[in-house]
């Protein structure tokens, strides 16, 4: 295995060669500088902690199949008061991967069947023989975050109420109706 540093985030490479029959079980974790990479990537605040844990098996006979769960806990701004906000993730993740070459050649295939009922996405390429299992889990936090962060008690009318009196306000009809 080997663990390799690149500017987009967090990447664990494992190579299909060294994962034994049996498979095998690995942890890992992302420190502070990849960790603020991820949530540049990812344009949040900020990732607290960043950890895989995963079980990777041999899959036909090149690929790999991986299973895990990433645990995270991000730092986003909350979408109605601005203020930050830290959300735990704990996120399952799954994925195949096969080497480039075979994926490549089912890519450009003339035919290209579809089944509506597939639930299992289409393998990943692996790079030198190598599975990136780093990125998959990148790719399943970014998917886990809440796109609309409330920071916890906060409403939006309680907070407009609180900054504005509306109700000596003109409304919408009114500021067109003396346009006209």
């Amino acid at each position: 295995m080997m663990v390799e540093k690149k500017p987009g985030g967090f990447t664990y490479r494992v190579r299909s060669a060294e994962v034994p029959t049996g498979g095998l079980d690995l942890v890992a974790e992302a420190n502070d500088v990849e960790r603020a990479a991820i949530a540049d990537r990812l344009k949040i605040e900020g990732i607290d902690r960043f950890r895989i844990v995963a079980s990777v098996r041999p899959w036909r006979r090149q690929g790999l199949h991986v299973s895990g769960t990433v645990v995270a806990t991000v730092v986003q701004r909350c979408v109605v008061t601005l203020d930050p906000v830290r959300n735990d993730i704990e996120e399952a993740f799954v994925g195949t991967f096969e080497p480039a070459a075979k994926v490549r050649r089912a890519a450009t295939g003339i035919e290209i069947a579809f089944d509506a009922l597939e639930t299992q996405e289409p393998p990943e390429p692996m790079i030198d023989g190598a599975a990136d299992i780093g990125a998959l889990a990148v790719e399943y936090l970014a998917l886990a975050i809440d796109p609309y962060p409330r920071k916890p008690g906060v409403d939006l009318k309680q907070e407009l109420s609180e900054d504005a009196d509306l109700s000596d306000s003109p409304g919408a009809f009114d500021i067109l109706r003396n346009l006209k």
